[in-house]
């Protein structure tokens, strides 16, 4: 099972990778003049408003639509957004092709419903207004660079952990397990903010939103949008989310060099993959004695005897 989880990541990161053969005068072009410029104004903004480096261009997409939004039609908005991006470098030059213009105009309109639902959600608005930008520049994001590597990345972990993972907990529902054990893979595989898991969950609530939503889809998240925001908000915060993230990380961390993926070395696979922790959550003296005595006991077991003992236990009382 876990060697095809494996075959499928490297055969994404082969796909990623193919040549992508576009002719110029199928590409948008920008004046470089106006690129410099703009890139310059980027740098600074970057520098002082921090964020990982994967998430820029994400923010900047938000930016312009936030403060575009629904003054001019999708086409328009469409194109506008492209040619930023493309001044600013957090695209190409002449390399973007033109369909992508008609591929993020059919992204805006179909949000268009949902804003208007927004507007009559009261004291919510402007709420309901954040979080639909979140969602629709990060769709974006992923339409103009998908991010077939990372998510293949988050993939492959989640599916390591899950087959090893033994639950033993009332605090998750069983039909909410799954999903949170996603998040939590993606926050600490990817450092993925707020507005990339909205994301991520609303999708996988509706799989076939990012595909071609049919206009009864479309309608039903808008009629009920307030519901699923809820619903989302809620996986998000789950009581157990942080705790679950901490557990994650220490599997995220026995991936010896990721970064290195494209070009790894034997040195980057030769370093020793640190010792997992059991994740427990505490509530009484006598489960703290034993978690300690437990740790104890793992810590004194040499290094080739953790192989068999890096089964995911995850306890919870």
């Amino acid at each position: 099972m876990e060697e095809a989880y494996l075959k499928a990541f490297l055969a994404t990161i082969a796909r990623s990778q193919a040549p992508k053969e576009t002719k110029e005068n199928e590409t948008i072009s920008v004046s470089e003049t106006v690129s410099a410029a703009a890139s310059v104004y980027e740098n600074v903004r970057n520098a002082l408003e921090y964020d990982e480096e994967h998430l820029l261009r994400r923010n900047a997409i938000r930016r312009i639509l936030k403060r575009r939004f629904g003054e001019e039609d999708v086409i328009s908005l469409s194109s506008d957004l492209l040619h930023e991006l493309i001044w600013a470098r957090y695209l190409p030059n002449n390399a973007v092709p033109t369909k992508t213009l008609d591929e993020v105009a059919a992204i805006l309109r179909k949000f268009q419903p949902l804003f208007v639902q927004a507007e009559e959600a009261g004291k919510n608005t402007h709420h309901f207004n954040l979080w639909l930008l979140d969602v629709l520049s990060t769709e974006i994001e992923y339409k103009l660079s998908p991010p077939l590597v990372e998510e293949g990345l988050v993939g492959l972990v989640y599916q390591n952990i899950k087959s090893r993972l033994e639950w033993a907990t009332s605090q998750i529902k069983p039909e909410d397990r799954e999903l949170q054990l996603y998040v939590a893979v993606h926050r600490a595989v990817l450092k993925s903010n707020r507005a990339t898991l909205r994301y991520r969950v609303f999708v996988l609530y509706f799989p076939d939103w990012s595909k071609a939503p049919t206009s009864e889809l479309v309608e039903h998240v808008a009629g009920r949008l307030p519901q699923i925001i809820e619903t989302v908000e809620n996986q998000l915060n789950h009581s157990s989310g942080e705790r679950l993230l901490r557990f994650c990380e220490t599997f995220a961390k026995n991936i010896p060099a990721i970064s290195k993926t494209f070009c790894p070395t034997k040195k980057d696979f030769a370093k020793p993959w640190p010792r997992p922790r059991p994740f427990v959550m505490i509530n009484s003296e006598f489960e703290y004695t034993a978690v300690l005595f437990g740790r104890l006991f793992l810590s004194c077991l040499p290094n080739r005897f953790w192989p068999y003992w890096s089964s995911c236990l995850l306890i919870v009382w």
